[in-house]
Formats: C-alpha cells, structure tokens, sequence
C-alpha cells in the first residue's frame, strides 16, 4: 500500500501542475488576443488624449505662439491669468452664473418631464420621441434657430410676450438678458437627461410602490421618500455631468454671441465672456497658445475640485440600494 501511494503521489504531482500550466497558457493567449484587439483604442487614446495633455501641459508653461517658437516662463502665464487678465473675473462669473442656472433649472425641467412621460397613458411613446427630438439636431443647428426665436423685433418668443401685453426684453443684445437666454437654450436640450431618468424611474422596484400606498402614502408622498431616495444616484449622475457640461459650453455661445446677437463672442459688453470663449479667444485670435493652455489647466483644476466635493457630499443624499444610505 505505501509503494501504491507514493506511485499514486508521484503520479499525481505532475498531473496538478501541468493542469495549472494549462490554465495559465490560455490566460496569457486571451491577454494577447484582448490587447490586440483593443490595441487600436490604445493607439487613438494615446495619440488623441494622452499626448495633447501632455503636450498643453508642456505648453501652459511656455509662451508658445502657436508658430514653433516658444521659451520655458514657468510659472508666469498662471500668475499673469489671476493678476493682470481684467477679463478672467468677468469669464469666471458668467461661467458660475451659467453653469448654476443650467445645471438646477436644466435638472428640475428634466425630472418633471421624466415623471410625466413615466405615466402608463395611450400614445406615451409618441410624447416621449416628440420630447427627444431636439437633442437630435446640432448645436449650431438649435443656435441658429434659437437667435431667431430670440430677436427682440421679429423672434417669436417677445411676439407671444406681446400677445398677453409684456414688451418682450432685448435678450442677446441686452447685457441683462443675454445669459437667460443662453439658459433658455441649454432647457431645449435636457432630452438625453430625460432619458436617463425615464430609465431611472422605471427601475424602481415597484413593489416597494405599492407598499407605499398600501401605507397611505399618497402621490408626494412617495415621490418623497420612494421615488426620489431610489433615483438619487441618477440625479447625482446627471448634475455631475450638467456641470460638467456647464463649465465646457462654448459652441452655443459662441455662435449666438456671435452671429446672432452682440457684435463679437461674448457680448454685448462681455455680459456672455465665459472661461472657455475666453480660452478660444486667446488661443485663436491672439495667439497666445501657452496662455491658453494655463487657463485650460486651470478650469480642469476647478472642475475637478467641484467633482471631488460633489462626491463627498453626495455620502449625505445619495442612496444605493442594497448599501443603505451614504
């Protein structure tokens, strides 16, 4: 019996590991085979992400022209765009003031829509393609349309204003009323955001609804304390990109400032400069690529700070089911 083990032991050892060699040979060819086909991901991501990052990062240090010819100034442009830009305040506060009212009208718009086009009635999907529709045209398209729904003589929007006896505001040419209707624009747009809570919304258990009225509880009610705590990590998802968003906006304004209202991008009277106008207008028009490079790294810097402090505070109201509250 003990030669029968030993025979049995040393037939077994080399049995065992050649098994574990034959996982791990299948695993290595599965590793090559994924890497080359995502080999071109990593080539596009390498050469349109990584290498322009660096590259502007290299850049915000320098005084590059945009002709080859740059020299090393450290740390100059940044202290020259807190100190010396008299536009940086101006940008940094229609950029907030943008970005605010975007995100809390943009977000409410989007929400209630998801929760009417959420009800079981006849024709519902055809509410709900009629609702996403705009998303699907360009943004120079809804700017163009939107500059001549907002001309204070012949728009559309002061002729309706007009009919309930309200004189209609100068909208892009009024420094007052310019970045409303920059929001009002941003609102035609909330389809997608739609979408996502229309998701959102019809994820919710719906036993957990029921239980809700068989408790009592009516229509606020369960929005309150069913519907919204289950849908908190979407609108956490969807302010984050809004703001996000928010802080990128520059084709609508640039277009609308441009061509449909003020004289020049950003106007009239600088009431519509925001950072990134202001990063296209040094970049592009004066040709100070490196000082544009150092405001880019800047709003990178800012966005993420808000991004960072947004996740913390989200522990306090967002939900996860299964994870308790956080």
């Amino acid at each position: 019996m003990v030669d029968s083990s030993i025979e049995a032991g040393v037939r077994t050892a080399p049995t065992t590991t050649g098994s574990a060699a034959t996982r791990r040979r299948p695993s290595r060819r599965s590793l090559r085979v994924g890497l080359c086909f995502i080999s071109p991901w990593i080539a596009g991501f390498l050469a349109f992400t990584v290498i322009p990052l660096a590259t502007s990062l290299y850049y915000s240090f320098t005084n590059f022209n945009g002709l080859g010819i740059s020299d090393w100034v450290g740390g100059r442009n940044y202290v020259q765009i807190f100190t010396k830009d008299p536009y940086v305040r101006t940008a940094l506060v229609n950029t907030l003031y943008l970005a605010f009212f975007g995100v809390i009208l943009g977000s409410a718009l989007a929400l209630v829509l998801a929760l009417l086009l959420n009800q079981k009635i006849r024709g519902i999907g055809v509410y709900r393609t009629l609702y996403y529709l705009p998303t699907m045209l360009p943004v120079v398209v809804s700017a163009f349309v939107f500059s001549l729904v907002l001309d204070p003589n012949t728009g559309v929007l002061n002729k309706v204003l007009g009919w309930f006896g309200i004189t209609g505001p100068g909208w892009l040419f009024s420094t007052t009323w310019s970045k409303p209707a920059i929001v009002i624009l941003g609102l035609w747009g909330v389809g997608n955001t739609v979408i996502i809570y229309l998701a959102g919304l019809q994820d919710i258990p719906q036993h957990v609804v029921e239980a809700a009225k068989v408790d009592g509880a009516g229509w606020w009610a369960r929005l309150r304390h069913v519907t919204l705590p289950l849908l908190s990590p979407i609108i956490f998802f969807n302010v984050l990109l809004a703001i996000i968003y928010g802080f990128q906006n520059f084709i609508s304004i640039f277009y609308l400032t441009s061509n449909g209202g003020g004289s020049t991008a950003g106007g009239p009277a600088n009431s519509t400069m925001t950072w990134g106008l202001l990063i296209y207008e040094d970049a592009f028009v004066n040709s100070q690529i490196g000082y544009a490079a150092a405001m880019s790294w800047l709003m990178f810097a800012f966005v993420l700070v808000i991004t960072v402090l947004m996740f913390g505070l989200s522990k306090r109201w967002v939900y996860y089911e299964g994870a308790g509250a956080r």
